[in-house]
């Protein structure tokens, strides 16, 4: 199944108009301490410059900040090359990541001469979900002034792509009845990277997909380009309780495909409160009250049948919401329990 794309656009804010310029070239810039603070964009990956000798622009740290990332489980690079401009050697004698889950520390000299300056690579792991990292790194030296200089990345991920239900309704289907689900396909791209809004859904049995607003794309400051348009998806009606899952597949253009999840519980149309009862062998003959309610028509009880029922069946011949009965029930043996079960009449 195909979907038309209607295209809006909205105009460049100077943030995205600042991010274009940064992209091409150099960027230099002081601030009021004594550090110089020089940022280059590249592709493989960005560097900062960091004196030794000097204090650091923030509490003991230096920062970069990778702005926002499409997250497609990749690796980010930084440089921060640490600058020496004092008169005797500097050693680095260590490092710490501090969240090492999603960070490391590359290789690095072990000293730095006067006068020179060694790069310190640190890496930041992306996943597949919207989210913000910060991360630090101590990098450890025998600088007079900062022993220990703290460096940290930051970087805000959005998924290149994502399914998010938008179903006013519950995932809960009563027994015997047909329902639906509405999803949000959306697609991101930034610098000629990413996904657009899947061109094709297909429902496999017994799914059955139904055609939804077309896409639509819209640009953002930062630059993400974001398609997305609505599928909804029909669930067929079941005669088994419990939870079911089938799944539908999304399809691009250059053949890549993803499979996603559709889930939904299927809930007795009739309940049983208290859904059990339970009996003392030393109390005899006692009668149980119950109340029986239906999720969406009226209903009549029949007949009550059981092991442990003592006299006549109980019955409500009328049709109601909501039925009350008085169960006479004979333990024979302590600790007993049944379960009472509500059927249609």
């Amino acid at each position: 199944m195909s979907y038309p794309v209607q295209r809006v656009r909205r105009r460049h804010t100077s943030l995205r108009e600042a991010s274009i310029h940064a992209n091409s070239g150099f960027i230099d810039r002081r601030v009021r301490l004594t550090y110089r603070f020089r940022l280059c964009f590249l592709r493989a990956g960005t560097r900062s410059l960091v004196d030794l000798e000097q204090p650091p622009t923030g509490p003991d740290r230096e920062d970069f900040d990778f702005g926002t990332v499409l997250a497609r489980d990749q690796t980010l690079k930084h440089e921060f090359r640490l600058v020496n401009s004092g008169e005797r050697p500097l050693k680095l004698t260590g490092s710490k990541v501090n969240v090492p889950c999603c960070s490391s520390v590359g290789e690095f000299p072990s000293s730095i001469p006067p006068g020179g300056s060694g790069v310190v690579p640190v890496f930041l792991k992306a996943g597949h979900v919207a989210e913000e990292k910060r991360v630090s790194f101590d990098i450890m030296t025998d600088a007079p002034a900062e022993s220990i200089r703290t460096l940290v990345v930051t970087a805000r991920f959005v998924p290149e792509w994502e399914v998010q239900e938008t179903s006013d309704r519950s995932a809960t289907v009563r027994l015997g009845q047909a329902s639906s689900r509405i999803y949000r396909l959306t697609g991101r791209r930034k610098d000629g990277e990413g996904r657009k809004v899947p061109t094709e859904v297909v429902a496999h049995e017994p799914l059955q997909i139904e055609a939804g607003a077309p896409a639509e794309e819209v640009e953002s400051s930062d630059g993400i380009i974001e398609s997305s348009r609505t599928v909804v998806v029909k669930l067929p009606a079941r005669a088994k309780l419990g939870l079911n899952r089938e799944s539908i597949t999304l399809r691009w253009p250059d053949g890549r495909a993803e499979i996603q999840d559709v889930q939904w519980t299927v809930e007795p149309t009739i309940r049983l409160l208290p859904p059990t009862l339970v009996l003392k062998a030393r109390e005899g003959i006692t009668e149980a009250r119950v109340e029986i309610r239906s999720e969406d028509r009226p209903f009549r009880v029949l007949q009550v049948s059981g092991s442990l029922l003592a006299g006549e069946s109980p019955s409500a011949p009328q049709a109601a919401l909501v039925q009350s009965l008085r169960i006479p029930l004979e333990a024979t043996r302590a600790g007993h329990q049944s379960r009472g079960r509500g059927r249609d009449g």
